[in-house]
Order: structure tokens, then sequence, then C-alpha cells
């Protein structure tokens, strides 16, 4: 938008109202005077801007990724930042002023900008200069301090995951344990999932036995054939009840050493 800057000097209050904007002794638009006290500044949009076009970008990430156990609960400490580019690019025959606000809550945290900005209530505001024909960018990043704490009776090992990807492994105490813990937790399921691999397997192969053992007739020439086809299907039933039994054992560890990491969560404090 072009925009019109001027500070209330009358001395006055101004009330809401509209007004028309000349250049030169020229018309050159129309805007909206809000209610404005004696001193303050106005900015006042009064026509579109079509030699200059403005790129936004805005992108999330975190940095600084920590995690301790305290008062019964993992907590995760980390910086939030959003960093915000504005590439302008100016078509006029002259320099330009772009003005760029940003409401304050979409920038939460300590401000990191090339530009001072001038600070109100509910926004940010810059003022970029930028030549004729030329193009500028101006980015401004945010930096928050963020803690989220997951209490023990809502932790899970995918919890724990999501926050151990990126988090300092630490040498000894509570968090010590937690890790090694859950490193056993993974190998427990790597096993479960080589077994369930192995069931899939053997299940495959003993539907195929079945089909072999319907078409082979009872005949004394075929009766080998068929006792090898039987002891193999015996085999592999008895292979398969093994694993059942390996399955279930697997996933009571794993159901313990869950118990386990909760107990070090709420006991941690550290």
């Amino acid at each position: 938008m072009a925009c019109v800057r001027a500070v209330n000097d009358s001395g006055l209050v101004l009330e809401e109202g509209p007004i028309t904007i000349v250049e030169n002794g020229s018309y050159v638009g129309e805007a909206v005077v809000p209610y404005t006290i004696r001193g303050e500044e106005l900015l006042l949009p009064f026509a579109m801007e079509l030699g200059v076009d403005v790129n936004v970008e805005t992108e999330h990430s975190q940095i600084g990724h920590k995690i301790h156990l305290a008062d019964a609960a993992l907590i995760q400490r980390l910086i939030s930042v959003v960093k915000i580019t504005y590439s302008i690019e100016n078509r006029n025959d002259r320099d330009v002023i772009v003005t760029i606000e940003c409401a304050r809550q979409k920038l939460p945290g300590d401000l990191r900008a090339d530009h001072e900005a001038t600070v109100h209530e509910s926004f940010y505001r810059w003022k970029i200069e930028c030549k004729s024909g030329e193009s500028a960018v101006f980015q401004v990043e945010a930096h928050e301090l963020r803690e989220l704490r997951t209490v023990s009776e809502f932790f899970t090992p995918d919890i724990l995951k999501t926050l151990l990807v990126e988090a300092e492994r630490a040498d000894e105490g509570p968090l010590s344990d937690l890790h090694r813990l859950y490193d056993d937790f993974e190998a427990l399921g790597r096993e479960l999932s080589r077994l369930e691999s192995e069931q899939r397997d053997s299940k495959a192969k003993r539907d195929a036995l079945r089909k072999d053992l319907e078409v082979i007739n009872s005949s004394p020439k075929e009766s080998a054939t068929r006792l090898r086809l039987i002891q193999k299907m015996e085999s592999l039933i008895s292979r398969g009840e093994s694993m059942e039994n390996e399955a279930g054992m697997l996933e009571d560890r794993r159901d313990e050493l869950i118990r386990q990491m909760r107990e070090t969560v709420a006991g941690g404090r550290k």
C-alpha cells in the first residue's frame, strides 16, 4: 500500500474521519484518520502501490535442544526461532521507503534484526529504504527460550525417542539411566520385528506344505514324500510355538522397561 506519514502537531485530538490526499496539487487518494491524540504519529494507507513488490517468507526452527529430569518430569529446553524474510523490489523511477509492520505475537522472544524497530503495543515497525530500480532484503529473527514438561504419568517411549534425537547424551545420573533403558527398549523392538518377520515366513511355508499334502495321495510310492512333508510341518509348528513364547517374553520385558523408564522420570532430580 502507498502510505503517507504524518504527526498530529495540531495541538488537538483528532476524531476518526475521512481525508483526501493531495500531492503537488494533484489528487492521489483517500484515507481514514483514526482517533489520534496530540503528538501521535500517523501512517495512513491511501492507495495500492503498484511499483513496489514485497514477498514475505517465514521459517520456523529449533536450536539448543537439551533435556533433563526434575520434579518428576522430563523437561525439554530449546530455543524456538522464527525468521521472517522480506524481499522488496522497487520498479519506480524514484527511491522509496517501505514501512514494514509485524504483529508482536508473531515474533515472540528476543528480536534480532539489522534495522532498529519502532516498538508499539501490538506490533513492530521498520523503515527500509529501497533505491529506484533495485531490490532490498530485510530479515528479522525472534529467539524464544521454551521449556516443555512431560510428567511421568504421560510418559511414553515415543515421546522419549523424539526428545533424544538431538539431545546431548548424559554420562551419568538418571538421564544416563534413561538413555540406557531406551537403548534396551529399541533393541527389544528390533528383536520383536525380526521374530514377527520369521513368524510370517513360517506361516507362509506351513500354508504351502498343507497344499502339497492335499495333492499327495496315500499310495506306497508317495508315502516317503508325504512323511517328509509331515515331519517338516511338525518342525515348523514346533518352531512357531517357540517363537510365540519368545515373543511373549520379549513383550513382557519391553513392558517392564517402560515401567522402569517411567519410574526413572518420576524419581529424577537432575
